[in-house]
């Protein structure tokens, strides 16, 4: 089971009602979410990035709110997606356990495709700007230029050539420690998640996950040709994404 920090009332609540041992794969959440500052909306915010990364999950939404008020809140849907059930507090151990009993498997119909669009495309535009805001374009069009002659050195020189292949080795280092940053992780996880679109946004970015995850896998980093292709790549995508 996916654990997520719940209020601890929830919690005794659920160990007592025999669900998390009933039902091990369910995953639990609470539109109220302790320190965030929208207590009402940031539970589903969670919900939806958990949904878009665990698009198999079953999962059991509890709130004191209504779903009437917690719908003027999600404006993406999540709630509406199957696999997702609603309950609202306070609650029996009996409604949880027949709707745990209830939920449905969750599957990647019309609802979900227009789900995913929708949300993935508002956050990787959030992401973009705050990459773009924190300068992480412009360094990694620094660390990606230094990487691609060090990758055009190796397809010139002698691969034996202790300095060329040191060079070229810190080049990569350097390339791998860029896609540990946090908004770059993110990036590269909600990309993919959007396999076709008509929106050229989420193509680039989908393109530019693709480069990364190319890039940051050690198998790959000896397909010199590939490797400085996807760097033109990247150079081109981020160009075109600072045009939006």
């Amino acid at each position: 089971m996916n654990n997520h920090t719940l209020p601890t009332g929830l919690n005794l609540l659920l160990e007592k009602s025999g669900v998390k041992s009933q039902y091990s794969d369910m995953v639990f959440f609470s539109s109220y979410q302790s320190g965030k500052q929208d207590t009402i909306g940031s539970g589903i915010s969670d919900l939806v990035r958990f949904r878009l990364r665990k698009p198999e999950a079953q999962v059991l939404f509890f709130s004191f709110y209504s779903k009437e008020i917690l719908q003027k809140f999600d404006e993406f849907g999540v709630l509406q997606l199957k696999g997702t059930v609603f309950i609202q507090l306070p609650c029996s151990k009996d409604t949880i356990l027949d709707s745990a009993q209830n939920c449905t498997k969750p599957n990647k119909n019309n609802l979900w495709s227009a789900f995913s669009e929708k949300a993935c495309t508002t956050l990787l535009k959030q992401l973009v700007s705050s990459i773009r805001h924190g300068g992480h374009f412009e360094f990694v069009n620094q660390v990606s230029f230094g990487l691609r002659l060090a990758v055009e050195s190796m397809d010139i020189e002698n691969h034996q050539k202790k300095e060329v292949k040191k060079c070229f080795e810190e080049r990569y280092a350097a390339m791998q420690e860029y896609f540990k940053i946090p908004q770059i992780k993110d990036l590269i996880e909600l990309g993919s998640i959007v396999q076709k679109s008509g929106d050229s946004f989420l193509n680039l970015t989908r393109n530019l996950s693709n480069d990364f995850k190319f890039i940051s896998n050690d198998n790959e980093k000896e397909k010199y040709s590939e490797l400085r292709e996807a760097i033109f790549r990247i150079q081109n995508t981020i160009e075109e994404l600072n045009k939006i």
